[in-house]
Parts: C-alpha cells; sequence; structure tokens
C-alpha cells in the first residue's frame, strides 16, 4: 500500500533539512511556490545558495522518482526569508 504526505515549508537563508532520509520512499515532488525567490537544494547534506540543484521562482520543481532515486535527507536554503517550498512524498 502506498503512501503520501504534504507539506509546506518556509526556506530561509540558512539551509535546513526539509525531506528526511526514508528507505520506503518512492518518490517526492518539490515545487518552490514563491514569486520572485530562488531556492538551492543538497542531496544528503547542507545546502548552499549558487549551489547544488537550482529551483527557480514561480513553481520549479524536483522530482524524486524510480528514474532519479534518492532514499536520504534532502536539504534547502532561499535567497531570502519565508520563501515557501511544497513537498508531496510518497512511500511504501
Amino acid at each position: 500500500m502506498l503512501r503520501a504526505w504534504d507539506i509546506a515549508i518556509a526556506v530561509g537563508a540558512t539551509s535546513i533539512m526539509v525531506l528526511p532520509a526514508n528507505t520506503r520512499r518512492i518518490g517526492a515532488i518539490l515545487v518552490n511556490d514563491h514569486a520572485s525567490q530562488t531556492i538551492y537544494l543538497k542531496l544528503g547534506k547542507n545546502a548552499a545558495v549558487n549551489e547544488g540543484i537550482r529551483l527557480n521562482s514561480g513553481g520549479a520543481t524536483y522530482e524524486i522518482d524510480l528514474s532519479n532515486p534518492w532514499e536520504g535527507e534532502v536539504h534547502a536554503v532561499a535567497s531570502g526569508a519565508g520563501t515557501t517550498l511544497l513537498i508531496t512524498e510518497v512511500f511504501a
């Protein structure tokens, strides 16, 4: 049986863990919901501005799935305070 959870996280100028490690993860979608600020993701370690996976403003997404698997932690940092990151994770 598959399960899912959704969350909105406020990301700021300090790196935070936004998705914990999960060996049962099937997939996840991470969406930058801010109109003008950028989010940077790092897999398994602290995120830093201008490094890693860039999510541009206005709905840019990063998807973890069977063709792009990752079971470890995901960390995020933003170009400014109060940048909303939407996350949906699917797991077995």
